[in-house]
Order: structure tokens, then sequence, then C-alpha cells
């Protein structure tokens, strides 16, 4: 679920600085600028949102979000999709990395915690490594609104992960 909603964030933070000019923008420091804005407000401000959720509906969310933004971002060629779509997205990614970690830790014993936050964290690090490499395949062969989209699909496959778990609330 992890790999699932960070591999759109890898692409997103590699592509959209030439998705922006592709569009006619003078660069991507806006988008950029607003992505950073939301994670971090939201992070910040909305640290106990998870929490309040529950990490399992969080997450659900938090995927729900990201796959929508990024579409947004590939189907709606235009400034105002990229920015829509980046506060979409980007809400999704504030929500998700917090309320996967309390998903893997739930029920562990205090002395697991730490090597099942190493493995469920090695996932970020996984899709952070290559996602830009795949998606850079996906660029080459169908461009770059296309990264968007592959990316986008494959945080809904992350969704329908959660969705099909039983027992996660």
């Amino acid at each position: 679920m992890l790999l699932a909603g960070i591999l759109g964030m890898a692409g997103f933070l590699t592509f959209v600085p030439l998705y922006a000019l592709d569009l006619g923008m003078g660069g991507s420091r806006v988008v950029l600028l607003l992505f950073a804005a939301v994670v971090v407000g939201i992070r910040g401000v909305g640290a106990r949102i998870p929490d309040r959720l529950g990490p399992a509906r969080a997450t659900r969310i938090a995927l729900a979000l990201s796959a929508a933004g990024l579409a947004m971002v590939g189907a709606w060629r235009t400034p105002a999709g990229l920015v829509a779509g980046t506060a979409v997205f980007a809400t999704g990614v504030a929500l998700l990395t917090p309320a996967v970690m309390t998903l893997a830790v739930q029920g562990v014993a205090p002395r697991e915690r730490g090597a099942v936050i190493g493995t469920t964290s090695s996932f970020l690090d996984l899709a952070i490594g290559l996602g830009p490499a795949a998606l850079g395949l996906v660029a080459a062969a169908a461009g770059r609104p296309a990264t968007f989209l592959a990316s986008a699909a494959v945080a809904g496959a992350g969704l329908l992960m959660v969705v099909r778990r039983p027992g996660w609330k």
C-alpha cells in the first residue's frame, strides 16, 4: 500500500517539472510549492486525522485521493488541471504514510515494531528508487501524461488491496 501511493509521488516529483513546461507554464515552482504546503500543512495541523479516522479508513481515503489527483493531472492537461490535481494528490500523500505506518504496527509487540516499521518503510524506498525509472519507460512509450495516469492506476490497485482486506477498520 505504501509503495502504491509513494510510487505516484516519486513519479510526480520526477516528471512534473517537465510536464509543467509541456503545459506552457514558466516552470513548476508554484506546483511544487503547493504540493509541499499541502503535505506539511496537513501533517502539521492535521496530524491526528489518521488517528481520528482510523488507519484503514485513512489509508483508503489517502489512496483514493492520490489516485484521483494523479488522474486529474494526467487527464486534465491544462495548468488548472495540474494545480487542482496537485492539491488533491498532495492531500492523499499527506495522509498515506502516517496511516500505513499505524496499520503496520497494530497488534505488534513493542519489541517488534522497529522491524515492522523498517520492513514497511522499505516499500517507500523501493517506490522512490524504482518508480521514476519504471515511469520513465511509460513516458517514453506513451508520453508524460501517461506517467500520471499509470501512477493513478497503481494507487487504485493499492486502494483495492485495502478495501479487500477483511477486518481493517
